[in-house]
């Protein structure tokens, strides 16, 4: 289940003090727990490195947003962080900075399933130069077996091992369904289907977005077992 990824990430750059270049450790965030329950915490501590020649001297701001895994944009900012006064970072140095995110799940926040989350600083006097991305895993209170989206749709059986079948309420139909495997990689896709074959997928847990006919999407979560475990 577990699954964390680190990336450089090009930002746009301010154009004031260009020898001043601040970005984010490439090393997984200290303390950062990569499958979390919605609606809890957890604290974790990111670097800030001043990549130029000059020293820094500011104050920093650092964010953290959600990036859309289907269309590759980046969402909300779900968190931020200022510092108390002036921050100095020496050339070449770093310093730590401690975040807790609230897993509070919204349409424009977090999500069930795979957040890729982006952390980076922003200060006037400095360009951004990278910033780091990381993967959590976000679970459902009621646990996975029991998944139900009503008033929508309904999903069964989960696990599964071949057939997936997707129920919708009250009249509304599936225009299309999304699968997508813990990296956030498309996996299956298909239109106007409410059963659906799972049999070649890897066993695993998978999130699933369904777009019904009055274009609400509804995601969750499946897992997709070997027959033989059933």
């Amino acid at each position: 289940m577990k699954k964390i990824f680190l990336i450089a990430f090009a930002l746009l750059s301010i154009s004031s003090q260009a020898q001043i270049n601040l970005g984010m450790s490439q090393y997984k965030p200290a303390g950062l727990i990569d499958t979390v329950t919605a609606g809890t915490s957890t604290s974790y501590t990111v670097w800030v490195v001043n990549h130029g020649p000059a020293t820094f001297n500011d104050t920093l701001h650092v964010f953290t947003s959600v990036l859309d895994s289907l269309n590759g944009t980046q969402g909300s900012i779900v968190d931020a962080y200022t510092t108390q006064g002036i921050q100095s970072i020496l050339p070449n140095d770093s310093i730590q900075i401690p975040l807790t995110a609230l897993y509070n799940v919204s349409p424009t926040g977090y999500k069930i399933g795979i957040d890729v989350i982006v952390v980076w600083p922003v200060a006037a006097t400095a360009n951004t130069v990278d910033s780091l991305v990381f993967n959590v895993w976000i679970i459902d209170p009621s646990g996975v077996n029991e998944i139900d989206m009503t008033p929508y749709i309904k999903l069964y059986p989960n696990p599964t091992s071949e057939n997936l079948t997707i129920e919708p309420i009250n009249n509304i139909t599936v225009e299309e369904v999304k699968i997508l495997d813990i990296t956030g990689k498309l996996v299956f896709e298909c239109t106007n289907q409410t059963t659906i074959n799972v049999k070649e997928l890897t066993p695993g847990i998978y999130s699933i977005d369904v777009q019904l006919s009055n274009k609400k999407h509804i995601k969750g979560k499946i897992i997709k077992q070997n027959k033989c475990s059933e």
